[in-house]
């Protein structure tokens, strides 16, 4: 095809069944996009192989983008029940734990010292309360708590 020669039904059928060689093909784009009649003449062509779209078309897409929307809401919000179930479950273990931690202390510094027992250790403890003021009171129960997790977990490790 030569630049001033106008494409020919030939051209167009071979074309539309992918049968025109590379070279040709490449020829025969390059015309199409500088010549406005067989540009013209190729939109009238093709346009014989389009198919009408339905009438609801519009309306069926934007219902499945909405229904696609509505979908991942779901899935985000049933994502987000999951994070706070597995958080909270987190927290109730890691409390239950702390406290079983408090018993087992509790009960191993009663095992540790059974010249004492626990009413006296609770009336002399009272009687402290008493006598100090609640930060030292507070600040020696927190210092005896965290001696004994010391002391427990160093048994542990043992």
């Amino acid at each position: 095809m030569n630049d001033r020669a106008h494409i020919n039904d030939i051209q167009l059928n071979a074309f539309r069944n992918n049968s025109m060689p590379h070279e040709e093909k490449i020829t025969f784009l390059e015309h199409i996009g500088s010549c406005s009649f067989c540009s013209d003449r190729f939109a009238t062509f093709m346009s014989e192989d389009l198919v009408a779209a339905p009438r609801d078309l519009k309306q069926n897409v934007l219902k499945a983008v909405r229904h696609e929307q509505i979908i991942k809401f779901k899935v985000k919000e049933a994502s987000r029940r999951m994070q706070l179930f597995l958080y909270g479950l987190k927290v109730g273990t890691a409390a239950t734990l702390a406290l079983i931690l408090l018993f087992f202390t509790v009960s191993l510094s009663d095992m540790a010292d059974p010249d004492n027992s626990l009413q006296a250790n609770m009336t002399q403890k009272a009687s402290e309360e008493i006598k100090a003021p609640i930060t030292s009171v507070i600040r020696d129960g927190m210092d005896a708590f965290c001696n004994n997790i010391m002391n427990l977990s160093n048994s542990i490790i043992k």
